[in-house]
């Protein structure tokens, strides 16, 4: 026979203090803000291939191990040697690099090279990550959830690892003939262990969406629930990357007016990640630039308020222009006199 009274706890016997909440802070002051840090639980970072959520994800890592934590990661696209090349070279300085030609199986010159760090920045690096950060073991079979469960529980227990970023979730070893079913169970199974054992988790997605300008909670995933189970959803854009179709001009104006009412200029930044879901402060979109030297990306620097008011005014003013030659587009049938 079931217990339930374990189910059942007086608020009395629950503990009232007046401390801060344990998080990471993720060296983005604004993100930081309208999420208060990396709390405990899921975090879901959305967004298409190549715009750089394997760099943003890596100055994560570096920012936890700079607040004393323990660093697990699942990398599912990358072998373990590609994921640590990956790693070194975004941590690197400028000058930091050896490049080493490639040569055919003849022995032939070829218009190829590769980048390494020097032994130098190799030293420095291996100071910062070992002992303190562990990859999933990629090149086994087993690459379940039930396996991947299990060896972040061994990681915690036994490693005293409590921050992990899966990247990425399509990487997971999927079961189940219903794939959008699979994705919420996934999510749902990181989503516990992570909150019952008090780890913090970065889950990594690629959007479904190509059709959609600015994604949003309800458009993220088709069928599947899978953004009910992070307490915290950034998407990340990349700008160059950014395709404004027939009809969206309007929701580019809106993207310029919500960045400059956070204090940011479209127009000076190479990226964005918009908090579309957070148990924080607000939801709210961020600029970001990336940093060539370093191959990281960092928050864009704020502008004054005269200058987002003057943002923000001229892309409303615009759109209200556009409203109103619709207007009379309507009433013409589209036959317009010039």
């Amino acid at each position: 026979m079931t217990d339930y009274s374990k189910y059942l706890i007086d608020i009395a016997d629950i503990k009232y203090d007046r401390e801060s909440i344990e998080r990471v802070l993720t060296g983005f002051q604004d993100l930081d803000y309208f999420n208060k840090g990396i709390e405990i639980g899921l975090t879901e970072i959305i967004g298409d291939t190549n715009v750089g959520k394997s760099i943003f994800t890596s100055s994560l890592i570096g920012k936890a191990i700079e607040q004393h934590y323990k660093v697990g990661v699942f990398a599912g696209e990358h072998s373990l040697k590609t994921y640590k090349d990956l790693l070194y070279q975004q941590n690197a300085k400028k000058g930091e690099f050896v490049i080493v030609p490639f040569k055919d199986t003849n022995g032939n010159d070829t218009n190829i090279a590769d980048f390494y760090v020097n032994d130098k920045a190799e030293q420095r690096i291996n100071k910062i990550f070992n002992n303190n950060l562990y990859l999933f073991n990629v090149e086994k079979d087993e690459r379940d959830i039930d396996t991947l469960i299990g060896t972040i529980l061994y990681g915690y227990k036994e490693k005293g690892i409590r921050f992990w970023v899966i990247d990425n979730l399509m990487e997971i070893d999927n079961k189940a003939s219903n794939q959008w079913q699979e994705q919420t169970g996934i999510g749902n199974k990181l989503r516990n262990v992570f909150v019952q054992n008090g780890l913090f988790g970065i889950l990594v997605m690629h959007t479904n969406k190509n059709d959609v300008f600015r994604i949003n909670v309800k458009n993220a995933f088709g069928s599947s629930n899978i953004t009910n189970k992070g307490y915290r959803i950034w998407v990340l854009y990349r700008k160059d990357y950014m395709f404004v179709r027939q009809g969206q001009d309007k929701e580019l104006d809106r993207l310029k007016q919500d960045l400059a009412k956070n204090g940011f200029d479209y127009d000076k930044c190479d990226g964005f990640i918009d908090t579309i879901k957070t148990k924080g402060n607000a939801n709210g979109i961020i600029g970001i630039v990336y940093d060539p030297d370093t191959k990281t990306y960092k928050q864009a620097e704020k502008i004054s308020q005269t200058e987002a008011d003057k943002i923000y005014k001229r892309t409303t003013k615009q759109n209200s222009f556009d409203d109103i030659l619709t207007e009379v587009e309507d009433d013409l049938d589209g036959d317009l006199p010039f």
